[in-house]
């Protein structure tokens, strides 16, 4: 029963994980995140421009506007390094492992502690990585956003000047004038 229930997980995890989406949004000017062939993309006015795995592909979908092609970079950006320095920490990390047990039997007194600092060390590195990469995935939501409500694309707008001063209508007040006085035909004045 545990096993049968183990490989309907499985199966619907490996049927989701390679799910597509048959419907590419229609609104032009507009860039929306899709899932084709499982994995993800961007589309733009019918074209589609892949997610690679170190941030690519987004600012190629939100070329012409300076704003978000700046946070698509920083996306990219923050995403290939933190995972360039993830993989980094988790190699120092495997070989650090392996090496402790060698230098527990060891005859040197230095290969210890050098063993477990590269350990240690590899595991900062790697968990490093995996925050940069983190902090970037709010870039990738930046440079959407910003392309499709065309920030950074309008002009710089005329400071604002309020409008003349007028005086409210309530108040106090200064009382109307006096009607003029209009004297009949013939009476003097």
């Amino acid at each position: 029963m545990l096993r049968r229930t183990i490989a309907i997980l499985a199966l619907g995890a490996y049927a989701s994980a390679c799910a597509s989406s048959s419907y590419l949004p229609q609104t032009p000017g507009h860039v929306a995140i899709v899932m084709l062939d499982g994995k993800l993309a961007y589309t733009r006015d019918g074209n589609v421009y892949p997610a690679g795995i170190g941030g690519g592909g987004l600012e190629a979908a939100v070329a012409g506007n300076p704003a978000a092609e700046h946070a698509a970079r920083t996306y990219h950006s923050r995403v290939s390094t933190g995972i360039a320095l993830a993989i980094v920490g988790a190699v120092v990390e495997g070989v650090a492992a392996a090496a402790i047990p060698y230098a527990i039997y060891s005859q040197n007194s230095n290969a210890g502690p050098v063993a477990v600092g590269a350990f240690v060390g590899g595991l900062v590195l790697a968990l490093t990585g995996a925050s940069i990469a983190a902090s970037g995935e709010s870039y990738r939501w930046d440079a959407i956003n910003m392309f499709n409500d065309g920030a950074g694309m309008r002009p710089q707008a005329v400071p604002y000047a309020p409008p003349p001063y007028v005086a409210p209508a309530y108040g106090p007040q200064q009382p109307p004038p006096p009607p003029p006085v209009i004297a009949p035909p013939g009476a003097a004045p």
